[in-house]
């Protein structure tokens, strides 16, 4: 008996370590030099502004996460406001989540809130095609 219980232990915790490796896929910005660098050294990027206390934020991660597989060419990086207020200040990041569009180190467009799969999908293609 303990060893089966042992086994879907490991199978539960596994589980749990895969799907939150997969939700938290997007890279997180330690710095404003790192994402000064990839703003300027990608040609298209999405940036995510959140906090991890915020819920919506936190739904749209497993959004995030699925879209970053579809859009290769596409850099997708998060930003902790909470971590990083010189940067939400500097992009005026008055609500959460918000979403900042660049091309060519420029930026492009933003969306503040909540989005489905879909909207966000047709915003990169218009965005960046």
């Amino acid at each position: 008996m303990r060893k089966k219980f042992f086994l879907l232990s490991l199978f539960g915790a596994v589980a749990f370590l895969f799907a939150s490796h997969h939700v938290l896929a997007l890279r997180e910005i330690q710095s404003e030099g790192e994402f000064n660098q990839i703003i300027q050294q990608k040609p298209h990027v999405v940036v995510d502004f959140y906090a991890s206390w915020c819920a919506p934020c936190q739904r749209m991660m497993t959004v995030l996460s699925d879209i970053e597989k579809e859009f290769p060419n596409v850099t997708f990086i998060k930003v902790n406001i909470d971590l990083l207020k010189n940067l939400a200040d500097t992009y005026k990041v008055l609500s959460i989540p918000t979403f900042i569009f660049f091309k060519d180190g420029q930026k492009i467009d933003r969306v503040i809130g909540l989005l489905t799969k879909n909207q966000l999908q047709e915003k990169i293609k218009k965005l960046f095609a």
